[in-house]
């Protein structure tokens, strides 16, 4: 803003004893944050009992501008969706654009057709990818996979989720489409993929696999997305959750299989690594003669990050639990447990993550490897296999004990 201008000068006081005038006012300053004017002096006295006048007050500063609004990031158009009944299979669900700028999310994508046949084989559409995330941004969901009705009928499967922007978390894959068969072949589809994670970001969840409607089974769960990688001295993102196994048809129709959870995140230099995704829980098959859904894998841990002392390894992502109802299925294995990061020169090596557990039959996990030392630092412990599982099926087997990281080479004497 402009500056105020300066108030008058006071008039100088009569001869014997006239007072000196009072300086004038500065003027205000022009709205924007400008300074106000001075302001005038006063005036002379001249005679022996006159009084100078007074100074002018200063003018008052403007009014500071405004602060500006940021521009938000536009959203991007979801995909188009395939188109319902056209061919067989239906069309599939457009892939989603990805974000341009920072702040800007990945599309969705579009939705696969649904397709009916009930004379014969009926495939819906699978699901279109989601959009990969600006920088700061989340990707975008998978489109669902389009339904299918018919003699034997199988799912769309759903589509991917988008990775994740810098420090953002991948999308969520879509979910599998539904399939309503009266034979056992076919299934419902199979849930999309969870987004990679950006730096240090989560993995995005596995989509759902698609329910089986009449005697088709459920559809797998997707799996889910790998952590994102640590920056120096920060640990790597979680691995992303493995999708649920869809709930198999009323009559005779199976659980789906979990998906597996996604592996975690690499640790930065001198961080550890993050914990593997929990696998999906199985499907539910609703006759007492029919197979629960498998558990989904737990993923495995993230590794330590090299350097200074070694990060340690994460621990192994949960198996998923197996189906209700009917004969349970076997749970999903443990993950293993993360390997340790090696150290630096005389750092120490990170200890390895231990094994996840299972929840039935399955085996559990493994521990992770040691870590190895590095002139002179010592190698980490080997990660502990999770202990035995009690689940509705027999006993899970415990998990190997992780090998210890071998001791460093010894520092060399000064030359």
């Amino acid at each position: 803003g402009g500056v105020g201008a300066v108030g008058g000068n006071g008039g100088t006081g009569g001869q014997l004893a006239g007072d000196g005038g009072n300086g004038g006012a500065g003027g205000a300053g022009v709205a924007g944050g400008g300074t106000g004017g001075a302001g005038g002096a006063g005036g002379n006295a001249v005679g022996l009992w006159g009084t100078g006048g007074a100074g002018g007050a200063g003018g008052a500063g403007g009014t500071g501008a405004a602060g500006t609004n940021p521009t938000l990031a536009p959203p991007v158009t979801t995909a188009t969706n395939g188109v319902d009944n056209s061919g067989n299979p239906g069309v599939p669900g457009g892939d989603a654009a990805s974000g341009t700028i920072a702040g800007q999310a990945g599309g969705v994508g579009g939705n696969g057709g649904s397709t009916t046949n009930n004379a014969g084989t009926a495939i819906g559409a699978a699901g279109g990818q989601g959009g990969n995330g600006g920088d700061g941004a989340p990707g975008g969901v998978g489109g669902t996979g389009g339904p299918a009705n018919g003699l034997i009928a199988t799912g769309g499967d759903g589509g991917d989720g988008g990775k994740g922007g810098v420090g953002a978390p991948g999308g969520s894959g879509g979910a599998g489409g539904v399939a309503n068969g009266i034979n056992t072949a076919g299934g419902g589809g199979t849930g999309g993929d969870g987004g990679q994670g950006g730096t240090g970001a989560p993995g995005g969840a596995g989509g759902p696999g698609g329910a089986g409607v009449t005697d088709a089974p459920g559809g797998h769960g997707g799996g889910g997305g790998n952590g994102g990688q640590g920056v120096a001295g920060s640990t790597g993102g979680v691995g992303g959750k493995g999708g649920a196994g869809g709930h198999g048809g009323i009559l005779v129709g199976d659980g789906g299989i979990g998906g597996a959870g996604g592996a975690g995140g690499t640790g930065g230099a001198g961080a550890p690594g993050a914990s593997g995704g929990a696998g999906g829980t199985g499907g539910s098959a609703v006759q007492s003669n029919i197979q629960g859904g498998d558990g989904g894998t737990g993923g495995e841990g993230g590794l330590g990050g090299d350097g200074g002392l070694g990060g340690d390894g994460a621990d192994g992502g949960a198996g998923g639990a197996g189906g209700l109802f009917g004969h349970a299925g076997s749970t999903g294995a443990g993950g293993m447990g993360g390997t340790g990061g090696a150290g630096g020169p005389g750092g120490n090596g990170g200890a390895g993550g231990n094994g996840g557990p299972s929840r039935g039959s399955a085996p559990a996990g493994y521990g992770g490897a040691g870590g190895a030392g590095a002139d002179g630092g010592n190698g980490g412990g080997g990660g502990v296999g999770a202990a035995l599982s009690a689940g509705t099926g027999a006993t899970g087997l415990a998990g190997a004990h992780g090998i210890d990281g071998a001791h460093g080479s010894g520092r060399l004497p000064p030359p």
